[in-house]
This record gives structure tokens, sequence and C-alpha cells, in this order.
């Protein structure tokens, strides 16, 4: 999931998380990762699929908060239509089941 989170320059601003990650001076999701499987020696072969897995997740996440918002639901909370974030969400995580 961190990498899911993990915002870049240049791509869409999240509207659920923040994208903090993707200003100057952070460093990229393949440097985290590499990283990672340097200090921890796990095999990260198959990270693309968790990648895609964990945009499948949030897109899930982002439906049940897009149905709470219109049910009035969501503690005064208003996110507004989530629609197209989800789709969008779900479409990138088939983009990389893909890939």
């Amino acid at each position: 999931m961190l990498l899911f989170y993990w915002t870049e320059a240049g791509e869409p601003m999240p509207m659920l998380t923040p994208g903090l990650t993707a200003r100057p001076g952070f460093p990229g999701r393949a440097h985290l990762a590499e990283r990672y499987a340097r200090s921890s020696g796990a095999d990260l072969s198959d990270l693309a699929a968790y990648v895609a897995f964990a945009h499948f997740k949030f897109a899930a996440i982002a439906q049940g908060i897009a149905a709470r918002t219109a049910l009035g639901a969501m503690a005064c909370q208003h996110f507004g239509d989530l629609s197209a974030e989800v789709e969008r969400i779900a479409a990138e995580g088939l983009r990389r089941w893909t890939k």
C-alpha cells in the first residue's frame, strides 16, 4: 500500500490521500523498492502485482466513501462526486496489472 500512496511528480493529485511525496526532494517508488529489497533481502519480482492489487483495494475503499457521502453518513465531511476518482484508481490498477 505504501507504493500506492507514494505519489510521484507528474501524476494526478489524489483526491482522498495527500500527495506530499510528489514534491521535490522525495525519492521515487523505484528507489524505495530498491532500498527495501537491498535492506531486507526480499524478492520483489511480484511487486507490480501487489501495487496493482493495492489500487483495486483503494478503489473499493473510495467507492465505500462515495456511497457513505451520498447517504450523508460521513459526519459532515464532504468529498463531492468521487466516481471519476474511483474509476481512475481502478483503471490505473488495471494498467499496472496488464503492464
